[in-house]
């Protein structure tokens, strides 16, 4: 059971939301304590079945209003009921499934390191997202940015996010708007004219459809000229405003410099890249695909990858683990070892193939691994590397990391599993920053390499293994959140190597275990 926390809250406005809402509760308390619900003047019936719940669940809270107020004013209620028993900040979420409970503690953990701020979710769209909803948003975000002269707000209208109570409260009674759809996007321009500085966390977002008990109370018109009312009113004031607004920018500028130097593990990545759901349907499926991917690919992967590389790799990876401190004599695993690419280079370096393991989680992969006899392979995954603790002196990943699920429960493991003293290499491509680059690399990658792959290979996914490719490295999260992550599994001295200018999408992930 989830100990209750006496300053962070969830607070979830329902109204109407059809039985979709028992999951969200559920999804909420199984993640945080209190989580409380208002009704804000539903009739669906949903009502009683929340106050049954509440009955049998002491974390949970509902409060009820007799009539439809709206979502801000509903969320006003809870926030002086919450101030009145001395919270102080409050996760506001959607009562109708869209938005992920799971990441309730993360968002959480970011708000106590940086209570300063709000800490606002940025939309990761999957393929149920309405592409006028995606594109619409768009306008409101540029308005919003405008009129908190780009303070750094990634998105203004997605409502999963934490406030500060005290702070919100006051922008909220000092006038009558932001009562109802207009909540979102006002709360954030009003609390960074205050001074509440943004730190945005990436979160996805699910479209559900009527037949999976989807509820939406969206209206184009009326909400839509809501928001043009809403943004009307904001640039009068913005003008009325702008002369102390120039005067502050600096010092917002330094200030969400701190704050975002003091929240790093609020840059913590858990899933190496967003949802691509052209591949598999869920999260939850995702791995298996993965597996199953790679093991019906497994009699291609070495030829391709040789074709990839224009045959430059065994003299890249060997350098690249040498340069990260792999010597004579060490004990080393490669985790995702694949068909051993990386470790038939350690097995020469460390100079006895005994001293090499290979983790993987394909044993399509490993039956295809030409490694020298003596190097151990291990069916195993990155989460749950299967040796006692510290019994390495190195570890290495070979273009890995983005097919693996939780990066930050990985990043623990292979800390656990190194010697005080360990050094870490990660080999990784990553996106080129310039577009005329990233257009190349994708033109080679996702179109030349794939082809080639159907006409050489010799399984019927092997073309899609490499559009794959492309594709997670394409949504991979960006170098710095892996970094952050490494640090806040404990390791120092973390960096990424590029050995070759020019060449950035060829990084090398560098860090080591402290004595």
């Amino acid at each position: 059971m989830t100990p209750p926390s006496d300053t962070h809250i969830v607070l979830i406005p329902s109204y109407n939301p059809g039985h979709r809402v028992y999951d969200t509760v559920r999804g909420a308390r199984a993640q945080w304590n209190p989580v409380w619900i208002v009704v804000d003047g539903s009739d669906d019936g949903t009502t009683e079945g929340l106050q049954a719940l509440a009955a049998q669940d002491d974390g949970l809270r509902v409060l009820v209003l007799p009539e439809n107020r709206g979502k801000g004013a509903a969320v006003l209620h809870c926030l002086d009921e919450a101030a009145q028993r001395g919270y102080t900040h409050a996760l506001c979420m959607d009562s109708d499934g869209q938005h992920p409970a799971e990441r309730i503690p993360e968002f959480m953990a970011c708000s106590r390191r940086t209570p300063e701020a709000m800490v606002l979710g940025v939309p990761v769209f999957d393929a149920s997202a309405p592409a006028l909803r995606v594109g619409g948003r768009k306008i409101c975000n540029w308005w919003t940015n405008l009129e908190t002269l780009w303070m750094g707000i990634g998105d203004s209208l997605y409502g999963f996010r934490v406030y500060p109570v005290a702070e919100l409260r006051e922008v909220m009674r000092r006038q009558r708007w932001m009562r109802r759809f207009d909540f979102d996007p006002e709360a954030v321009v009003r609390l960074g004219w205050r001074g509440v500085l943004p730190v945005n966390l990436p979160a996805p977002v699910k479209y559900l459809r009527a037949e999976e008990g989807g509820v939406s109370h969206f209206n184009y018109w009326r909400d839509n000229v809501l928001l043009t009312w809403m943004h009307a009113r904001l640039m009068v004031e913005f003008v009325l405003r702008l002369p102390s607004l120039m005067l502050r920018r600096s010092a917002w500028r330094d200030s969400l410099a701190m704050a975002n130097a003091s929240s790093e593990l609020a840059l913590m990545a858990c899933a190496p890249h967003r949802p691509l759901p052209e591949y598999y349907s869920d999260d939850q499926s995702r791995s298996g695909f993965v597996q199953n991917l790679f093991g019906t690919t497994a009699e291609d992967y070495d030829r391709m990858e040789s074709i990839l590389g224009f045959g430059t790799g065994v003299w890249y990876r060997g350098q690249a683990l040498e340069r990260a401190g792999l010597k004579p004599g060490m004990r080393m695993v490669d985790v995702g070892v694949g068909t051993g690419l990386v470790a038939r280079e350690a097995a020469r370096i460390v100079g006895n193939p005994s001293l090499v393991v290979g983790v993987d989680p394909s044993p399509g992969m490993m039956n295809h691994a030409k490694v020298p006899h003596g190097v151990a392979l291990v069916e195993g995954r990155a989460e749950s590397i299967p040796f006692p603790d510290q019994q390495f002196d190195f570890l290495s990943m070979g273009y890995a990391l983005r097919h693996i699920s939780d990066l930050s429960v990985a990043f623990c493991e292979f800390h656990r599993v190194m010697k005080p003293g360990g050094k870490l290499c990660i080999l990784e491509i990553t996106c080129p920053e310039k577009r005329w680059s990233r257009f190349l690399l994708k033109m080679y990658m996702k179109g030349l390499v794939p082809m080639i792959a159907a006409l050489v290979g010799r399984s019927k996914n092997t073309r899609k293994l490499w559009r794959y490719y492309w594709d997670t490295i394409e949504a991979c999260v960006p170098p710095m959140q892996v970094l952050a992550t490494l640090r806040a599994a404990g390791f120092t001295d973390v960096c990424r190597h590029i050995e070759v200018k020019g060449m950035s999408i060829l990084a090398e992930y560098q860090a080591t275990k402290p004595e």
